[in-house]
């Protein structure tokens, strides 16, 4: 019985573990997307701004 309950809470552990790395994998692929995306409208803006500047010159 003793060992069957420590196989039970290694496999328990083995969860926790595995749901945190998930939680970490999503975590850093909504950062990369929201970074992605800033980046994306800063280089469309400034891209923006250059051709305004140019049409105004």
């Amino acid at each position: 019985i003793r060992h069957f309950l420590s196989r039970k809470n290694i496999k328990k552990k083995r969860i926790n573990l595995d749901s945190l790395s998930f939680n970490l994998y999503l975590l850093s692929f909504l950062l990369f997307v929201f970074v992605f995306l800033q980046t994306r409208c800063f280089i469309y803006n400034t891209r923006f701004f250059s051709r305004s500047q140019n049409w105004n010159a």
